[in-house]
């Protein structure tokens, strides 16, 4: 796997944000490795004219081509603050995204910090309300700082009240945080974290990662969509506390952010634990989704989860590639090259 030139990258950025479906953008990246024999260079497949894809395709992909100047400028300031561009072509490329989305995998990403911890061999997720009790804070930060000291790389979405009370806990337990943010790196949002946790980010401690365009916004949909990055990057998720599935606001039903991430963790094959506390929210989603965790004085109630974890990793590397009809890993085309 080779790192993409500067205009290679650019035209990935480019394809990562065009008007275009998954199965599109993955027909562009099949064409382009027809044409290389190799790999997915897209340099090569614009010089050659666009071959191999569908007329609706390739107009798509041109008209993202007029922005060349503008985009390549947006490019030269991510590289001047420090954001990397991560192409599926470059070796940090969370291999777990490849695994869990296949034809969905995000074409990009942007990242600040260390992109080796994509790469971590232990990872965790510790979710949970945005107005959590004291007790389910106490215990994600207790949690926090166990699996840090323990070497677990902390997957986080940074929300506000169970994700920042992690990230902190795990931070000053001098273990490693993975936030994966709602809104493009170039958002003031998110030059505020940099600013913030800019020793944390020096230090190889931290990565601020986000599949949104630069200078995308933050918006509740793009919340929602995080989700599926942070259960896919999290070999389990551990949920302190949560509310309703469902509230009300401004008279909308609106679904709760902890319950659709700890759905996706699901969907993903991911184990999802939440602590037996006396909150409504956290009893339904044990009977729905969840293995109970039972708070303890000592840290016995992290060895159990440790055990249970443990187990499920091994029956999960016992299990064939193949499932449900999903193709194999290895012959992912195009994008896994």
């Amino acid at each position: 796997m080779t790192t993409p030139t500067a205009q290679e990258a650019l035209l990935w950025h480019q394809l990562a944000h065009a008007k275009l479906k998954p199965a599109e953008r993955m027909s562009v990246l099949r064409a382009a490795k027809a044409l290389d024999g190799e790999v997915a260079d897209l340099e090569k497949w614009v010089e050659a004219g666009l071959p191999g894809v569908p007329a609706p395709v390739s107009t798509a992909f041109e008209a993202v081509l007029q922005g060349n100047v503008t985009e390549s400028f947006l490019l030269e300031e991510l590289s001047e603050q420090g954001i990397k561009l991560l192409t599926g072509r470059d070796e940090d490329y969370p291999r777990r995204f490849k695994r869990a989305f296949l034809e969905k995998t995000p074409v990009a990403l942007y990242a600040v910090g260390n992109t080796g911890l994509l790469g971590a061999t232990r990872t965790v997720a510790i979710v949970g309300s945005r107005d959590a009790g004291q007790d389910a804070v106490k215990l994600a930060q207790r949690a926090a700082a166990y699996f840090a000291r323990e070497g677990y790389v902390l997957v986080s979405g940074n929300a506000r009240g169970i994700d920042q009370t992690a990230e902190e806990a795990a931070l000053q337990a001098a273990g490693k945080v993975i936030s994966v943010l709602p809104q493009g790196l170039l958002d003031k949002a998110s030059a505020a974290l940099i600013r913030k946790h800019s020793r944390a980010l020096l230090d190889g401690q931290h990565l601020l990662l986000s599949e949104l365009h630069p200078k995308a916004r933050w918006q509740a949909r793009f919340a929602m969509m995080r989700n599926r990055l942070i259960m896919a990057q999290a070999d389990a998720v551990l949920v302190a506390q949560t509310g309703a599935k469902e509230g009300v606001v401004n008279g909308k039903k609106v679904q709760s952010g902890t319950w659709a991430g700890a759905q996706e963790a699901v969907k993903l094959g991911k184990p999802v634990f939440v602590f037996d506390l006396p909150y409504e929210g956290n009893q339904l989603l044990a009977q729905e989704l969840a293995q109970k965790i039972s708070p303890t004085e000592d840290e016995a109630m992290f060895f159990e989860l440790e055990n249970l974890l443990g187990a499920h990793l091994a029956a999960q590397r016992a299990k064939p590639l193949t499932s449900g009809g999903r193709k194999r890993f290895s012959e992912q085309p195009s994008l896994f090259s």
